[in-house]
């Protein structure tokens, strides 16, 4: 399943390194007491937020390997203009369109007779593919037709983000329509070059939900809560997915009534258990769309309450009197948000900082953070 995820995300491997590597192991900055439990506990707490592998059910990926092309000799249009076409048939696999008659025909014309393609004063000056099955993502090269004016894909299966580049279109576009598609964007400059094109492109978008997350914990059984997506007409639904690998597989759970709802009661689990969620928005084909949609997938993870009620305790010691100070309020966060995913756990963490008398107890558990001595 394609990649999400501009909210927070979670650090990078080289990041985490920075910060924890040397906190647990070469400067001994972790020590973690108790069992071999409370090992696997702390351990859980550290990759709960790293984003899982893509689902197995993933849509197939159009091959993106550079293909040698006769763009070199076309006189109709510059020929960058001409490759960020090829590119768009291959991202969006042209092959399997309803309609892609003379699409890689370089004749004397191309690719100005390409079906939906027209030109002007040596320019491609429209893109005309609406209900045509086009699939795949934007290409980045889309913004390299700069003497575009009308722009129609909608009633397509386009997937994923809305690359920036489109910006660069911004001056010439006149029209452009992406509705009906499973797009999103993450970035604040393409979201407004989008509003700005397509004012109500994303009220028509089967797109990923936001702010999954776990709500309530049971002993078989997690609550998930998500904020539904604008597009809730024309049918469809969430579906959850759950695997105890961050990695995968995962396998369907269930579904919701309509993409209006936003919770899910995932249950049948195991005591104790950590899981990893991932759900997807599904539109069902109609009318003038002749695909169904799966957005790209959103993630998150819980953990079930243990059996007998008890929890795993966690002591963890960060000194952090050199230049790692700075990063005490991410380590804090970090495992406060642990605790949010995994009921189960409790952490007792001393941290001292790089002043004088700066040290300090914390309590960390459900979310919630105490200070027990500073």
């Amino acid at each position: 399943m394609p990649e999400l995820t501009e909210e927070k995300q979670p650090m990078s491997s080289t990041q985490l390194n920075r910060v924890e590597r040397p906190a647990l192991w070469t400067r001994r900055r972790m020590l973690a007491l108790a069992t071999s439990s409370a090992l696997l506990a702390c351990l859980t707490l550290l990759i709960l937020l790293q984003p899982p592998a893509l689902l197995a059910s993933a849509a197939p990926q159009p091959n993106r390997q550079a293909q040698v092309t006769g763009c070199s000799t076309v006189t109709a249009v510059a020929a960058r203009e001409c490759d960020a076409l090829v590119e768009f048939y291959t991202a969006t696999n042209g092959a399997g369109w309803l309609n892609s008659t003379n699409w890689l025909a370089f004749d004397a014309s191309a690719p100005c007779t390409w079906h939906g393609v027209s030109c002007s004063s040596g320019h491609v000056t429209e893109l005309i593919l609406p209900a045509n099955h086009v699939s795949g993502t934007l290409p980045a090269a889309l913004g390299n037709l700069t003497g575009l004016t009308r722009l129609r894909l909608e009633n397509n299966a386009l997937l994923g983000r809305i690359p920036p580049s489109l910006c660069t279109l911004t001056a010439r576009l006149t029209e452009m329509s992406l509705a009906y598609n499973a797009l999103f964007s993450r970035s604040a400059s393409a979201t407004r070059c989008a509003d700005q094109l397509d004012s109500d492109w994303l009220a028509t978008q089967t797109a990923p939900v936001t702010d999954l997350r776990p709500t309530e914990f049971y002993t078989n059984a997690v609550r998930l809560a998500w904020a539904p997506i604008a597009y809730i007409a024309d049918g469809g639904f969430y579906e959850v997915a759950i695997s105890t690998q961050r990695n995968g597989p995962f396998t369907p759970h269930g579904q919701t009534s309509g993409k209006d709802i936003g919770a899910y009661l995932v249950d049948g689990l195991t005591p104790g258990e950590s899981y990893f969620f991932a759900v997807r928005t599904v539109t069902p084909a109609h009318g003038d769309q002749p695909d169904a949609l799966v957005s790209a997938p959103s993630f998150s993870a819980g953990a079930t309450l243990a059996a007998n009620g008890e929890r795993v305790l966690v002591a963890a010691y960060f000194p952090a009197d050199n230049d790692l100070a700075p990063e005490i309020p991410y380590v804090v966060e970090r495992l406060r948000r642990g605790t949010a995913l995994n009921p189960n756990v409790q952490v007792v963490l001393l941290v001292d900082g790089a002043g004088d008398g700066d040290t300090r107890i914390m309590e960390l558990a459900a979310a919630r953070l105490h200070r027990l001595m500073r």
